[in-house]
């Protein structure tokens, strides 16, 4: 194949494209899929040297979907990293994060540790450039794991001292710990005062947020209070909507449809990709394991609560609709704003531990409309117990299971079996 050397005159340009334009044409013919694939790689390289990225990434992703149709991982996973290096060409992080990390899930299958640390690295600048420094961590702790050498092991431990010492400013200290305040007060105005004059708190809180974060100079400080926004947000649209003639059950997704379109609203703004706020299976094995968690903390609420059932019997098809409901509308949704969104953000922040009890608080305060102290502690404990878990996991899934199979059992079987 021809090397990848270009000359910056028109001609040679346009005799690049011409070969490689005929190289494709010629293998396609013959049948030889990878080396069609390699020349339309070659063409994209060829249109991302005179800044054609259009044409370029055109060229990459017919070489991925037929690298994919012929379960050719090798061929998927060069494909993945062009893909990825054209997308950092265009300063587009969370399109290069997505195909850098499906290359790096490929590696999985190939036994490649040196190029497993390439990968890893690649990923681990671009969180460190977006000033996700745990994500970075993670990255250069996977890169070792492949292959140990002197300057990698130096960056790693570089970055880990970075994040053993992250703190926010006074200010930014301070008007974190305020606004903790201010949303139990809020809650507390509208489960035992005027509900009006909750909604007006939660009001002037979501302004505040909205200021805050436009004003701020330190990127990961706003976007911990872009997620925040979701907060009052939701509230307010929860508390104005007259669902009163609504089925309770359906209550959930109401509430749910605005938080998930915020959360991946968030997540695009935001640079980040699925596997950065927990959307993967990672430790299969232990993602199995702690959905069972969800039986023992959905009996023990039922216990502090005893709600009324949201079902008038335990039918079968309206138990599996709404199983399914509240999977997606409480465990899923909300473990992908306090875990996969704020905690993950607030870690960028004010560090690990500060950022699990700063999460941790926020999840018990939009609680507090159950009016029971002793469910306020119960819930604070669970929402460390998911904190932690995400920490050591990076996923959402067990705990979203988890979270789900508790509210199924509070709401939905308890209530009508005891």
């Amino acid at each position: 194949m021809k090397p990848y050397a270009f000359n910056k005159s028109s001609s040679s340009f346009i005799q690049d494209v011409d070969y490689y334009k005929t190289g494709v044409k010629y293998f396609s013919r013959r049948d030889e899929g990878d080396m069609a694939c390699q020349m339309l790689l070659g063409l994209g390289d060829s249109y991302l040297h005179e800044k054609n990225f259009k044409k370029a990434w055109n060229s990459y992703n017919v070489a991925c979907k037929i690298y994919q149709d012929e379960h050719n991982l090798r061929g998927e996973l060069q494909a993945r990293e062009h893909m990825g290096h054209l997308h950092e060409q265009r300063q587009d992080w969370a399109l290069a994060l997505e195909n850098y990390t499906r290359a790096w899930h490929l590696l999985k299958n190939l036994n490649d540790p040196r190029k497993e640390r390439e990968l890893s690295q690649k990923i681990g600048d671009i969180y460190k450039k977006e000033g996700s420094y745990d994500d970075s961590l993670r990255y250069y702790k996977e890169s070792l794991t492949a292959v140990v050498d002197a300057p990698t092991r130096s960056k790693y431990d570089e970055l880990k001292n970075k994040v053993a010492h992250l703190h926010p400013s006074k200010f930014q200290g301070f008007f974190l710990v305020f606004l903790i305040i201010i949303i139990f007060l809020a809650e507390i105005l509208t489960t035992y005062g005027d509900m009006r004059l909750g909604l007006v708190t939660h009001f002037m809180i979501l302004i505040g947020l909205i200021v805050g974060a436009g004003l701020s100079n330190s990127r990961s400080y706003s976007n911990l209070l872009r997620c925040l926004i979701v907060l009052p947000l939701i509230r307010i649209i929860g508390l104005s909507m007259p669902i009163m003639q609504i089925d309770p059950l359906y209550w959930f997704p109401i509430v749910a449809l605005p938080l998930l379109a915020a959360a991946f609203i968030l997540m695009r703004s935001q640079g980040l990709t699925r596997e950065s706020v927990g959307i993967m299976v990672d430790n299969i094995y232990i993602q199995l394991l702690i959905p069972f968690t969800g039986i023992i903390f959905g009996i023990t609420e039922y216990i502090i609560l005893q709600p009324e059932p949201l079902l008038g019997s335990l039918n079968i098809v309206d138990l599996f609709v709404g199983s399914v409901v509240i999977i997606i509308a409480t465990g899923f949704a909300e473990e992908l704003l306090y875990r996969g969104l704020i905690q993950k953000n607030a870690e960028n922040v004010m560090g690990k531990y500060y950022a699990l009890l700063f999460a941790s608080l926020l999840f018990t305060a939009l609680h507090m409309g159950w009016t029971s102290n002793l469910d306020l502690i119960f819930v604070f404990l669970v929402a460390l117990f998911y904190g932690y878990i995400f920490q050591k996991t990076r996923s959402i899934i067990g705990i979203s299971l988890s979270h789900g199979i508790s509210n199924i059992l509070l709401f939905l079987v308890l209530p009508l079996l005891l």
